[in-house]
This record gives structure tokens, C-alpha cells and sequence, in this order.
């Protein structure tokens, strides 16, 4: 169920995709905060009904070294990943030119954005990912190929900015690994929001 939850995450990213590709900037952002409020609507119904079917994600199992491990140098490694996504998406948008492709500008820091860039995602994309998706893969490949899968799966799903999938294969790796080693989804979803949050200032006021 897991996998079909996958699967219809990746269909509402495609659909996404052709919207945004057809999208001017004559649409404005409260367009795009509508469309983008509807499919997190959606992504949200489809991994509480996954959630329903599949039921609790066994804890995985981390020694306590590891665990304070993880808290400790979370930040640190989040801030160097932050890092790396700006100069990516510079380059991105420097030397890239995809007439039908483009990713998002910055259009000011609002709560509306917060809400639906930064803390749905946080909660939601890490409640799939790295508990119901990586419990399931786990079973199957072991804690590190279930971490590399997921983390591909996570990029995957973000299709609608397909440019920006090495780097979100990256980020899927380092919540993958955060969440196995502190024991905990509470980390990963804190970092996840961070990260956003992070990402949508520095965008703005760099």
C-alpha cells in the first residue's frame, strides 16, 4: 500500500508539473499558492489513507550514542546542506534555460507560504518518507537501501522542479539517516521545516 501511496503521490507531482508548466507570471502568486494549497490537500488525504491501510511503522532500532549523535550534529550538517541548496539553484537559474521550465521566485516571506512551503511539507513528506515508505522498504533491503531508496522516491516526487531532484536526493538521504539514528520523526520533521524556512529567506533576502 506503501508503494501504491508512492505511485499516487508521484501522478499529483505530474499534474502539478503540467500546470506550473503552463503557468505566466501574470497568474500571480495567490494563483499558485491555490494550486499549490489544493495538491498538498491531496498529498495529505493520500498518505492518511495510506497511513490507515498500512497502520504504526515499527520504531528502528539506534543506540544512544547514536541518537545524541544525530541532535548533536543535525544543525551543522542541515546548515552546510542549506548551503549547498542555494549555490545550486543559482547556478540553476544562472546557467540553465529551459524556455517551459522555471523555478519558483521568491515573492516575499508570508505565513500562507510558511504554511503550505515550509511546515506542511516538513510534516506530511516526513510522516510518508522517512516512517510508512522507509518502515516498509526497511523490511525488505536492509536500513541503508531503504535509506537510498526512499531518498530517491523523495526526489522523484518532486518532479514538478525536476532540476532541483539530485539535490532533494541528497536532502532524502541525510532525513533518512537522521531518522534512523535518533529514533525519532520528530528530527527529521524539524529539520525539514527548517530547511524550508531557511531556503525561502535566504532566497528572499539574498
Amino acid at each position: 500500500m506503501a508503494l501504491k501511496g508512492f505511485f499516487a503521490l508521484l501522478v499529483v507531482s505530474i499534474i502539478q508539473t503540467i500546470i506550473l508548466a503552463g503557468m505566466s507570471e501574470k497568474d500571480g502568486k495567490a494563483f499558485e499558492h491555490i494550486q499549490l494549497a489544493v495538491f498538498e490537500a491531496v498529498d495529505t488525504v493520500i498518505v492518511l489513507l495510506v497511513w490507515a491501510w498500512c497502520g504504526s511503522a515499527r520504531l528502528l532500532s539506534a543506540t544512544a550514542d547514536r541518537r545524541v549523535f544525530a541532535w548533536v550534529l543535525a544543525l551543522p550538517l542541515l546548515a552546510a546542506l542549506v548551503g549547498v541548496n542555494v549555490l545550486y539553484h543559482a547556478a540553476i537559474r544562472e546557467y540553465v534555460k529551459i524556455e517551459w521550465f522555471r523555478l519558483p521566485e521568491p515573492a516575499g516571506v508570508t505565513l500562507v507560504g510558511v504554511l503550505l512551503e515550509c511546515v506542511q511539507p516538513g510534516i506530511v513528506e516526513e510522516f510518508f518518507f522517512r516512517y510508512l515508505l522507509l518502515g516498509v522498504l526497511r523490511r525488505y533491503g536492509g536500513v541503508h537501501g531503504a535509506v537510498l531508496v526512499s531518498a530517491a522516491m523523495f526526489g522523484v516526487c518532486h518532479i514538478h522542479v525536476f532540476l532541483s531532484m539530485p539535490y532533494l536526493f541528497a536532502l532524502g538521504v541525510f532525513l533518512g539517516y537522521v531518522r534512523v539514528w535518533s529514533r525519532s520523526l520528530a528530527l527529521p520533521v524539524l529539520l525539514h521545516v527548517t530547511h524550508n524556512l531557511a531556503v525561502t529567506w535566504l532566497e528572499e533576502f539574498l
